[in-house]
């Protein structure tokens, strides 16, 4: 019986239901993690003969690790962020920031209360710093990221007969991260820890449902449309995600959710029935804008940050260009690539026959979900770090507007069929919100415009099939 291989790189337990199919490789790194705080804590400091004795109190740990069973909570909350830095390492190979920690009271308490000398010297030195300790990202980098990765991939090709599936324990490594194009996962497929979770279930509903009617199943109801996998695509060694989005009838426009922040071109709210269609679970990043154009327009740098300064289409210009991009990306592909009707983009950011009712793309909460003029830092922000909405669709509330195909032009109150809105015009619409404004530009209703030459470094786009 081939086995899934589970990846663990943080604290996300294992499923119920999962059985002797899998088998777990811990990769949480926590000895090389706690020698690195210890290094971190005692570099600076010299006995007394102005020799570091960094190598004396620190062996594999030990200023962190022996913390572990006097405090093992505390311990484990200064854990949880090592875990959320190696899960981003892991998904983009880079940091352009380090691992910064302010270790508990608790913490420094017990180094001061120790009667080893030395760990008291410590505890002084980071009541100083207020418990604040900074681990450079290029120390993370040297000391982890090459034995973890060869530790996978080793594995992999040790059990590549054994092995049919391949799952990390943080929702965030997905096709397009670094380590899943490091570690080269071939002739196993690869597999989302949320997707798995959720076919997990599934397994477990098909089995209750043959079991007599008097065994019930209390798990969490979910679709089979929701589980669907992404439609994967790879561009000059570049790959990006499609979500399929099931056709059916929505109320588009002001809906009583949106409530008074609703604007008059929002109205009347009317009735759209759309055909299926798939969208980028992501807005297009600089990578896959690169892989195509050969530039990169964007203000804000960064791989994994969405593609901005772009225009809808300005032949001038024709390399800011989304149609231009477009235009390659269907030539490189053999497929039609576009952009997203207006009405395609609502649907979808509501969460298409999975809606719930939110006013922003999967949540009432916009912190959740968004980057946006509360919580920016004045920057775009990665793709997929925020909650994704009912449909696995990421960002369409904030950090960056996306254009879509239509001119602009106002609401009739008739049903409508797959609209592609007016025939012609002087602006494209322009939805979802951005780093840039405040909640009211993030609703699921609100519609912006500008002319098709416009660029800023708060616009990209979203491709649809």
């Amino acid at each position: 019986m081939k086995k899934t291989l589970y990846i663990q790189i943080d604290n996300n337990s294992l499923p119920e239901g999962c059985g002797e199919d899998v088998e777990v490789l811990d990769c949480r790194c926590i000895n090389d993690f706690c020698s690195m705080v210890g290094d971190a804590l005692v570099s600076d400091l010299k006995d007394e003969n102005e020799k570091p004795f960094y190598r004396l109190i620190n062996p594999v740990g030990q200023l962190l690790m022996d913390f572990k069973t006097i405090n093992k909570e505390a311990f484990n909350d200064v854990i949880s962020k090592w875990y959320d830095y190696l899960g981003e390492l892991l998904h983009k190979g880079t940091l352009e920031y380090d691992l910064t920690l302010r270790l508990p009271q608790t913490y420094v308490d017990w180094l001061l209360q120790n009667d080893n000398q030395y760990y008291e010297n410590v505890g002084k030195e980071l009541q100083k710093k207020r418990g604040k300790i900074s681990i450079s990202s290029e120390d993370v980098i040297d000391d982890v990221m090459a034995s973890l990765t060869y530790k996978i991939s080793h594995t992999l090709h040790e059990r590549k007969d054994d092995i049919s599936f391949v799952v990390f324990s943080n929702p965030i490594i997905r096709n397009s991260s670094y380590v899943v194009k490091r570690v080269k996962i071939v002739d196993m497929e690869f597999l989302r820890y949320d997707r798995w979770m959720e076919q997990i279930v599934i397994r477990q509903l098909e089995e209750e449902a043959k079991r007599p009617k008097s065994w019930f199943f209390t798990g969490m109801p979910l679709s089979r449309h929701s589980c669907e996998e992404p439609k994967s695509f790879v561009v000059n060694g570049v790959p990006f995600e499609m979500i399929r989005v099931e056709g059916g009838t929505f109320t588009m426009g002001a809906t009583p959710e949106q409530g008074s922040d609703a604007y008059d071109n929002e109205k009347p709210p009317h009735k759209v029935t759309l055909s299926d269609f798939y969208i980028g679970q992501f807005t297009v990043t600089q990578e896959l804008w690169t892989a195509v154009m050969g530039n990169n327009p964007s203000r804000f740098k960064g791989a994994n940050l969405p593609v901005e300064n772009v225009c809808w289409d300005d032949l001038g210009h024709p390399k800011y260009s989304c149609q231009e991009f477009i235009r390659k990306l269907n030539k490189l592909t053999g497929k039609q690539f576009r952009l997203p009707t207006e009405a395609e983009w609502e649907y979808a950011a509501r969460g298409g026959k999975l809606c719930k009712g939110y006013k922003y793309a999967g949540s009432d909460n916009l912190g959740e979900v968004a980057w946006y003029s509360d919580n920016d830092g004045r920057t775009t922000h990665p793709v997929g770090q925020k909650k994704p909405n009912e449909l696995d669709i990421y960002d369409m509330s904030g950090n960056v507007f996306e254009w879509c195909q239509d001119w602009w032009g106002d609401y009739s109150s008739g049903n409508q069929t797959n609209p592609k809105g007016p025939a012609s015009g002087s602006n494209r619409v322009n939805r979802g919100g951005s780093w840039f404004f405040g909640a009211g530009n993030c609703r699921t209703s609100c519609r912006c415009n500008n002319t098709p030459s416009y660029r800023s470094n708060d616009l990209g786009f979203r491709l649809a099939l």
